[in-house]
């Protein structure tokens, strides 16, 4: 079954939690984040069969709107 995980990340950008949400929709990543009201930095990814892609970090603008930034992720992520 597809699954969403969230790498929350400290201010230095290492992971310091990880969470995985059973589904393939991103919006279920985002209802999570919404009740948690998380400070800290997040990159989504979505897990299949075939492996691991890589949607983007999850941030929130002053409007309080959540938003995926399909940003390129760095060597060391996986």
């Amino acid at each position: 079954m597809p699954c969403l995980i969230l790498e929350f990340q400290n201010l230095d950008g290492e992971a310091i939690d990880t969470v995985t949400i059973e589904g393939d929709n991103p919006t279920h990543a985002l209802s999570y984040l919404e009740e948690r009201e998380t400070p800290f930095p997040v990159k989504l990814w979505r897990e299949r069969y075939r492996g691991r892609e890589y949607l983007g970090e999850v941030q929130r603008d002053r409007a309080g709107v959540w938003h995926i930034l399909e940003t390129e992720p760095i060597a060391r992520e996986r």
